[in-house]
């Protein structure tokens, strides 16, 4: 394992989502896209709702690779002892 995979595999295992308030999180990603939908940013929206979508999508495939680094680590110890 080399240094930068060993640094992103702790990183990984250190991470905690938030999963407290995920109805709120869902009401305002809803609202900044009905915002979007309405026309309220005539100039930008496309941009935006990409920001949107891309920090979401980037914010899962964390979650997910956190709970991968996890489940790793528990079957690694799991294995040496």
């Amino acid at each position: 394992m080399s240094i930068d995979s060993a640094l992103l595999t702790e990183l990984l295992l250190s991470f905690t989502p938030e999963t407290i308030g995920i109805k709120q999180k869902a009401l305002n990603v809803a609202d900044c896209l009905m915002a979007i939908a309405e026309g309220k940013h005539p100039n930008d929206g496309l941009e935006r709702f990409k920001d949107i979508i891309t920090t979401e999508f980037l914010s899962v495939q964390l979650m997910e690779a956190s709970s991968i680094a996890r489940k790793e680590r528990e079957k690694y110890i799991s294995d040496c002892f």
